[in-house]
């Protein structure tokens, strides 16, 4: 009955998603898949305005609602679906090949940083007017992130009334079908042929990186595998897999950390460079800024082509000139770059104009830099609210744009292996563009500059110092890189830049051998297990195998509201507040470390941090003053808490006169699971 559920499930919201885009283009004159982004942008940016004056509550009502409206759309409108197959057709295509993932692997568990990207959309699931509480940390509320897909994300959960985990895993694979959409709009402006078309997308979601030709064999294999590659080797690679202990690496990979590394150096001298493409956040699953900021450059990539066509097109500039402050609440790293792009695209016509007008040469359209400026001012309107506490405490604040350090510069050799597909394809872009059409591989050679003069100095220091930026940075340049002179060189008349290209994407695309590898190796040893949870898309499934634990979880969830404390078993990367993420009810202190580099290192972070670990072990000298001055009303006691086997009775003594104790498994006077709740 689950799966029945989650196919009616994915069927209304692509039944939903479609409807919106139809009803965007009767007002938006764009091509099919960028209507369909900017109408769900204006209505979630919408919605952010609305519910930063008054929160909305429940929006279940809207169901009924739009699935009708969207099924007459879709019956009364369909010549123009059938003109727009193809969109829609990549929109499926994204949304099924992330949908797999998802639901052949929904656990959102602390292995990666699903659980903090969960909090964010449970935070906004409440419905309240935001900024929302912080369920990680009361009483603070949630002003400290750029967290704009996770708003969307807890609207579709709220109109489609799902669980949080059911949302974070559908609106990852929607999300991922929008950018596909966007990415094929982008790459059918420059590109006729639909194999050429079906390559270039297809390196977009399923592709690697230069060094993910190599770094299969960089490691010594794994038992009867002549070939040893986990996904993110390549991701990794410069300063990561680049530096493994010699004895993981085979003498191929030895060489190949000898090339890049000085002779004598140390640890800390090897920066660790890495990043995710657009294929890499989606088989890691944590619903992450990059997922938004992937949609983001193909719809502004689309519409600067729709620019570059027709300067006049006002709806085409009107959705560039949004994406710059919608970048700042998605993705706000990228902000440098986007708005370089943008802002230069509307001078570089601006000029273009001026240089044709003064040569006697036939006028080009003029440039609509007010629609421009009135879609960067309407976005930037309707993100105000956000803005007037986000800004002012992240953007200004820890982390300038700064120029990189003499000797932290990414060694040459490694650089090479990495990038050596965009570097190709844009010398064969060159050689077979003319005049101003060259500017696009102009453009993308000197971002690829710009990411090794400048970085972003944030908290990060020493080996990590630029970690966050080439993470950022890279994928935005590599991936927008690849779907625009790509497909531009696939067009080419020139059989040596047809072929070439071809060459490229295709060593590229070997990168689905590691996918699949990971993929279906992983179902396996899980199914081997026992412990595969195939379509449990509400992603509790790994926190609930236990019966006790899942009667602790099941007794938050129908309990009334109350902060939850439950000991810390790291300051990351833990179990800590998941059962909050689950349950709904809020913790004393999810992720301690999470939480201390959001809020710019208060010192009351790491002190609730001690005391709740003082608190589990029960050496606090009044734990029923401390639980009473942080308003806690729900205390766990979980499997993990009882390898201090005294702890539990001085703590039992220690609560009765204020709490209930409720006992889910008893195996002796030391070893227990419960839950003490305040009388």
């Amino acid at each position: 009955m689950n799966h029945l559920f989650n196919l009616f499930l994915v069927g209304l919201v692509l039944v939903n998603t479609t409807g919106a885009g139809l009803l965007a283009s009767r007002w938006i004159r764009l091509p099919f898949g960028l209507g369909q982004a900017a109408g769900l942008l204006a209505l979630c940016s919408g919605l952010f305005f609305i519910e930063h004056l008054e929160g909305l509550g429940s929006l279940g009502w809207v169901l009924p609602l739009s699935t009708v409206g969207s099924a007459w759309l879709m019956y009364t409108e369909r010549a123009q679906l059938r003109t727009a197959w193809h969109a829609n057709l990549w929109l499926l295509i994204g949304f099924g090949y992330v949908f797999a993932w998802r639901y052949a692997l929904p656990n959102i568990d602390s292995n990666t940083e699903r659980l903090p990207d969960l909090s964010f959309v449970v935070n906004y699931m409440q419905g309240v007017t935001l900024p929302p509480p912080d369920l990680w940390y009361p009483p603070h509320v949630l002003n400290h992130y750029y967290s704009f897909q996770h708003y969307g994300a807890a609207l579709l959960g709220r109109i489609f009334m799902i669980e949080p985990g059911i949302a974070y895993n559908v609106s990852y694979a929607l999300l991922a079908g929008l950018a596909m959409s966007a990415a094929y709009e982008v790459v059918v402006q420059i590109c006729r042929q639909r194999w050429a078309q079906a390559m270039v997308l297809a390196v977009f979601l399923v592709g690697g990186t230069g060094a993910s030709i190599i770094t299969p064999f960089m490691a010594k294999p794994e038992g009867k595998v002549w070939w040893t590659e986990h996904t993110y080797d390549s991701m990794r690679f410069a300063g990561g897999t680049t530096f493994y202990p010699d004895e993981r690496l085979s003498a191929f990979g030895q060489w190949i950390k000898e090339l890049g590394t000085p002779l004598g150096a140390q640890r800390e001298q090897v920066y660790e460079l890495p990043m995710e493409t657009f294929s890499y956040v989606v088989e890691l699953g944590d619903y992450h800024a990059p997922l938004g900021g992937f949609w983001i450059l193909a719809i502004s990539l689309a519409a600067l082509i729709l620019l570059r066509r027709n300067p006049a097109d006002p709806h085409a500039a009107a959705l560039l000139g949004a994406t710059i402050p919608l970048t700042v609440a998605i993705d706000t790293w990228n902000l440098p770059f986007q708005g370089v792009m943008s802002v230069g695209l509307i001078a570089f016509l601006w000029l273009e104009r001026r240089e044709s007008i003064a040569r006697s040469r036939p006028a080009l359209s003029p440039v609509n830099w007010p629609a421009f400026l009135l879609g960067a001012a309407g976005a930037a309107f309707l993100m105000y609210p956000f803005f007037s506490y986000f800004l002012v405490l992240n953007i200004g604040n820890k982390s300038p744009l700064q120029m990189i350090p003499t000797g932290s510069n990414t060694p040459v050799i490694y650089f090479l292996i990495v990038f050596w597909p965009v570097l190709i394809v844009s010398l064969l872009h060159f050689f077979s563009a003319r005049g101003t059409a060259r500017f696009h591989a102009f453009f993308w050679l000197l971002a690829l500059l710009a990411s090794e003069l400048f970085y972003i100095n944030d908290i990060y220091a020493g080996s990590a110092e630029r970690f966050n930026t080439t993470l950022k940075w890279w994928p935005w340049v590599f991936n927008g890189a690849l779907l625009t002179l790509a497909a531009s060189n696939l067009n080419s008349a020139k059989r040596l830049v047809r072929y070439g290209t071809v060459g490229v994407l295709a060593l590229l695309l070997t990168y689905t051998a590691s996918l699949g590898h990971y993929y279906f190796g992983t179902i396996y040893n899980l199914a081997k297990m026992g412990i595969w949870h195939v379509g449990e898309l509400n992603g509790s499934a790994w926190l609930r195998q236990d019966p006790p634990v899942r009667t602790a979880l099941e007794f938050l969830k129908v309990n009334p509201r109350g902060v939850v404390v439950e000991s810390p078993d790291n300051m990351a990367f833990c179990q800590v507040g998941a059962f909050s993420l689950f349950s709904g009810q809020p913790t004393l202190l999810g992720w301690a470390s999470h939480e201390q580099l959001w809020r710019g290192y208060l010192t009351d972070t790491y002190d609730r941090y001690l005391n709740i670990k003082k608190l589990f072990t029960g050496d606090m000298v009044d734990p029923l003053k401390f639980l009473k001055a942080h308003d806690v009303r729900y205390v766990l006691w979980l499997p993990r808490d009882n390898a201090n086997k005294e702890a539990l009775v001085k703590l039992s003594a220690q609560l009765a006169p204020d709490y209930h104790w409720n006992e889910f498994y008893r195996a002796n006077e030391n070893y227990a699971v419960g839950i003490w709740s305040r009388r």
